[in-house]
């Protein structure tokens, strides 16, 4: 109800139940002007945002008296602020969640014991809901005589106004007999003996065992065992999982509930959950985590677990002391021995459950070749040696419908299958990688296991087409699928925690962290309708998602199954930004999925021009664009490097510098580095450099990292990549390329070819294959994978020389084996034909796109996804000179002008080419007799890094100079 008028409105002897808001004031809201509510009964209402109950808005009032306020909600639960709000007086009130903050007269919180709120059909505002209260009820005699309106003479249903509860005491205003608060006057007599229910229950004409106020002669008795259904529950005679107030029998039988499997546990009450062993201990927990609890203390570790659903048990087995397996229910009681396993010496690993057989599997791990797969009914009886003879059995998986059990063998990390009698044994996956543990969907043909390196893979369940699912965080081990919600769970037993993540690999989340102790071995009970097993409930109301978007209670504007309230609102607007972009409220030009108003004001997006447009849904480059340019340093020894913070590191003749944000110079290493590489120097995101150089009391040539200093007191860390004299050959090490992960790829040279290595920071050393040459290998962030890109910090990009051209190559080095062939690179581009390009001509960026150039003519520029190419710049020229590419896939590149040297500097975004700098110009003061000697770098901020050569002085010597250009016309 709406109401709007300046006049006093008087509403008494109402009821309201079962409304809805879409935002504020699910039953009754004023505004402006004064109300009054008089011996009303709210109940059941429901506001999306704010107060379920009465509301009322700045400038109006509200005095609420004799009323019941009870069972309202909104955004924020059934709590007093749902049930009313504003400028409100409240006097001889019922209402839920009562703290006494709001003052007033006869107020209350106790239950009102309102006999059915929402009816035999359990929702409420239909026909069948009864808002009367019953004896006992706080209401009954408690409400103000003075304040009834002279009309007001009966209750709701007709009943007559101020009867008096023997039984019930006066503690209303006025004299007896005393009105009752709420629509209705109690005159209960249910089973119409002409006594009210309340005097029959205190005489002992009636019982009421459940005490809920009405005789157990008019309570329900739905399983006729001529005791109430109330006392049923309560008794412990039967279960009431639901709640309603009815036994689960008769829910059952009446097909009010399902029971799927038939185990008389109505389907909506079953839950699912995590089983894991930790030490000697059987956990559980909730799919996500929550709840966590302790089944009981096993007599030994746990080496194998699993669950038969149908028939809600727990199986395990322990593997030293008493080698034993047991059972259990789902919450620990009832603990059965099966099985006395002392005859495989305590080796017994792994178990399985065959729940269309009924029958349990597990291995005895013996060394060498006397390990088994064994086989057992589930009550113990009927044990088997299936196979025989193999070795070192780990983990073991079922195939009921396919009639195959798998394992893995540790000693030769492999996975084997065989049929359920043991026979036609096979070799599936084999390899040097040890393999953790294994999982089977049967119903989508895959197979899954884990690579204690901290790989997930999968492939058919024959073996083929075998791919990472996902690189886990730690030291992947146990697993276990869920494949209806499309999860899988798995221990990280380098961080004692267990993880899941969507089977495609997204959404990596860490469920259980145990904070000291490995999880051993997973299981997962999924019930068979459980609410909360594949749906979440992200504004934690205890309501699952899809629940709430049903009920009304949230919105979901864009239809993905949450709540709006959880989805992103960077502009707190009220609407999901999705929601926004799809009906243009905002607009989202990169298509990100964050509005550009909060990319922008979150400095995600920059809008130099301040047109309310991100940059990168702009061509910056245009054929007008124009720089500032600062002088970093008027005599520099070669170039270093700039990284999207706006560090500049370089080198002079003395020593190598760091420059920040202009602030002052820091001299990193003096003369005592002994000679210096004048080209290669590289600078991360992170602030860390890599140099290489010779020291002056050394014959040989080092590669270092240099850490940055973490206050002004620190000093900088200095790290040994690798030496020269580390290398079987001659020559010294060049520097490749540094990634955000510390990691250095850089060239040894010997007489004969070069070698591209990879250094992880730690002085550890990786050889991703001698074919990779002649110059620096590029590290950056994206990699190539079987499927398409995939975007991971430590990719290696070279030039592979073949016979008569060149191949671009993308690696992960994380993922290449020892000995590696071309085959487990990603081939970017051949030109077998064409001629050849190097590696100092290859940049790659975090958009998973590789530029490089071709030397031979038309010496093209060519952009690269691995799939797709595109060609950026035609006569680019100078194929040795390192390119630069940002995240905008905006390159910069030296082109040579009418063959007269290295004397242009370009910028291209594959649509419009910019030349920024070239011979001649006057730059930074200096006029430029060459330009771009060395590399330049060109960062996401579209700030511009390169060297020009000038004169000293007219007739003078030659020098050089490091430039800054940062763009002051970004046009659109």
């Amino acid at each position: 109800m709406y109401l709007y008028a300046p006049t006093d409105i008087v509403i008494a002897n109402c009821l309201f139940r079962g409304n809805w808001a879409a935002q504020d004031a699910g039953a009754v809201k004023r505004y402006g002007g004064s109300s009054t509510i008089i011996n009303c009964t709210i109940s059941n209402n429901v506001a999306a945002r704010y107060v379920g109950g009465i509301s009322t808005s700045s400038g109006s009032s509200m005095a609420i008296t004799n009323c019941v306020l009870w069972g309202n909600s909104d955004s924020n639960g059934p709590l007093e602020s749902a049930q009313f709000g504003g400028y409100t007086n409240i006097n001889y009130c019922c209402v839920q969640g009562w703290t006494g903050d709001w003052g007033g007269t006869g107020n209350t919180g106790g239950n009102p014991r309102l006999l059915d709120p929402d009816g035999a059909d359990n929702i409420s505002g239909t026909a069948d809901d009864d808002l009367r209260v019953a004896s006992g009820s706080p209401v009954i005699d408690a409400g103000d005589n003075l304040v009834v309106p002279v009309a007001i003479t009966a209750g709701l249903d007709g009943l007559g106004r101020y009867f008096d509860d023997p039984i019930a005491p006066d503690v209303g205003g006025g004299l007896p007999p005393i009105v009752d608060m709420g629509a209705y006057e109690y005159q209960a007599d249910c089973n119409a003996n002409e006594v009210v229910d309340s005097i029959d229950i205190q005489d002992g004409t009636s019982d009421d065992c459940d005490d809920n106020g009405v005789p157990d002669e008019c309570d329900p008795d739905c399983n006729s065992n001529g005791t109430a259904d109330g006392c049923d529950i309560l008794d412990g005679t039967s279960q009431d999982c639901t709640g309603n107030g009815v036994p689960d029998e008769c829910d059952i039988a009446a097909d009010a509930s399902l029971d799927g499997n038939s185990n008389g546990v109505p389907d909506d009450c079953e839950e699912s959950f995590l089983f894991w062993s930790q030490e000697d201990l059987l956990k559980r927990a909730h799919l996500n985590g929550t709840d966590q609890m302790v089944l009981q203390e096993t007599s030994e570790t746990v080496q194998g677990l699993d669950v038969h659903a149908g028939m809600r048990k727990l199986y395990w087995h322990v593997s030293s002391g008493p080698t034993e397996m047991y059972r259990c229910n789902l919450d620990g009681s009832g603990t059965e021995l099966i099985l006395d396993l002392s005859d495989l010496g305590g080796h017994n690993r792994g178990l399985a459950i065959d729940e269309i057989n009924n029958r349990v599997w597990w291995c005895d791990n013996h060394s060498g070749t006397g390990g088994q797969i064994l086989s057992a009914a589930t009550d113990g009886s009927d044990r088997q040696t299936v196979v025989s003879g193999v070795d070192e059995p780990t983990a073991v998986a079922v195939d009921p419908t396919g009639q195959k059990v798998y394992w893995v063998s540790d000693d030769d990390h492999a996975i084997w299958r065989a049929s359920l009698t043991g026979s036609n044994q096979e070799q599936l996956i084999g390899g040097t990688d040890y393999i953790g543990d294994i999982a089977l969907d049967p119903t989508a043909n895959l197979m899954y296991w884990t690579v204690t390196s901290g790989v997930i893979k999968r492939s058919y369940l024959d073996g083929t087409g075998s791919e990472t699912v996902l690189i886990c965080p730690g030291w992947a081990r146990k697993l276990v699928l869920d494949s209806v919600c499309e999860k899988v769970y798995w221990t990280d037993h380098s961080t004692d925690t267990i993880w899941r993540a969507n089977l495609d690999g997204s959404l990596l989340e860490e469920v259980v962290s145990t904070d000291s102790s490995v999880p051993l071995r997973l299981a997962v009970y999924y019930a068979v309708d459980d609410p909360a097993r594949c749906e979440g409930d992200c504004n934690d109301n205890g309501i699952p998602d899809d629940q709430d978007i049903s009920d009304g209670t949230s919105e979901d504007c864009n239809g993905d199954g949450v709540p709006d309230e959880c989805e992103p609102d960077c502009n707190s607007n009220g609407v999901a930004d999705e929601c926004d972009i799809t009906d243009g409220t905002s607009e989202d030009c990169n298509e990100n999925g964050v509005p550009d108003e909060c990319g922008i004001a979150q400095g995600n997006s920059p809008d130099d021009n301040g047109d309310g447009i991100p940059d990168e849904c702009q061509s910056l480059l245009s054929p007008d664009l124009a720089f500032d340019f600062t002088v970093v340093h008027p005599d520099v020894y070669g170039i270093g490097a700039l990284n999207n913070q706006g560090q500049i590191v370089y080198r002079d003749e003395t020593g190598l510098y760091l420059v920040a944000d202009e602030a002052p110079l820091l001299k990193l290493r003096n003369a005592d580095l002994g000679d210096l590489s004048p080209n290669d120097t590289r600078l991360n995101d992170h602030g860390q450099i890599v140099v290489h150089g010779r020291r002056a009391d050394s014959t040989y040539w080092e590669i270092l990292r240099i850490e940055p200093a973490q206050s002004a007191d620190d000093v900088h860390e200095f790290v040994l990549i690798a030496s020269a004299t580390g290398f079987p050959f001659n020559g010294f090490p060049y520097v490749g390329s540094l990634a955000n992960t510390g990691q250095v790829a850089f060239r040894a040279e010997s007489p004969i070819f070069s070698t591209t290595y990879i250094g992880d920071g730690t002085g550890g050393v990786h050889d991703p294959g001698s074919f990779l040459q002649p110059f620096p290998g590029v590290l950056f962030g994206p990699t190539m994978g079987s499927t398409g890109p995939v975007l991971s910090n430590g990719g290696l990009v070279a030039q592979v020389t073949t016979v008569g051209g060149s191949q671009v190559v993308v690696g992960h080095v994380g993922d290449l084996p020892p000995a590696p062939t071309l085959d487990d690179y990603t081939i970017f581009n051949n030109f077998a034909e064409s001629g050849y390009f190097c590696a100092g001509s290859i940049a790659g960026n975090d958009n998973n796109n590789i530029v490089f150039r071709n030397q031979q003519p038309p010496h093209e520029l060519i952009l690269s996804d691995g799939t797709t190419q595109q060609v950026l710049a035609t006569d680019a020229r100078w194929a040795n000179l390192p390119l630069s590419i940002n995240a905008h896939d905006e390159v910069a590149f030296i082109r040579e002008n009418q063959g007269a040297g290295f004397d242009q500097i370009w910028l291209t975004n594959g649509l419009v080419e910019v030349l920024v700098a070239q011979t001649g110009d006057s730059i930074g003061g200096f006029e430029a007799i060459s330009v771009g000697i060395g590399p330049q770098a060109y960062n996401d901020a579209r700030h511009i890094l390169f060297t020009i050569r000038y004169e000293e002085s007219p007739g003078g010597n030659l020098k050089t100079a490091l430039l800054l250009g940062t763009p002051v016309s970004p046009g659109g």
